[in-house]
């Protein structure tokens, strides 16, 4: 069992490593439902989280997709997920 935000900060930074271009920013052109779908959870928990991490600064929600503006950050969460 691993909880529900812990996978979809795991699940957005695989994301993130794979949309990668070398910007600052990683533009990730996928749906929170698609990332609750990944991440084995509702999309209003996904919703929930992503808002906590928008709060945060490490990601900017925009329609369809997820734009994380600090993507160390993420990569720290996600590690420190484990």
């Amino acid at each position: 069992y691993v909880p529900a935000e812990r996978r979809v900060i795991r699940r957005l930074a695989e994301l993130a490593a794979i949309y990668d271009s070398g910007e600052p920013a990683v533009e990730v052109p996928s749906s929170q439902a698609d990332l609750a779908t990944l991440a084995g959870t509702t999309r209003p928990t996904t919703n929930r989280i992503l808002r906590r991490l928008e709060t945060d600064g490490v990601v900017t929600l925009e329609r369809g997709r997820t734009v994380i503006g600090d993507p160390t950050a993420l990569q720290r969460l996600a590690a420190s997920s484990t």
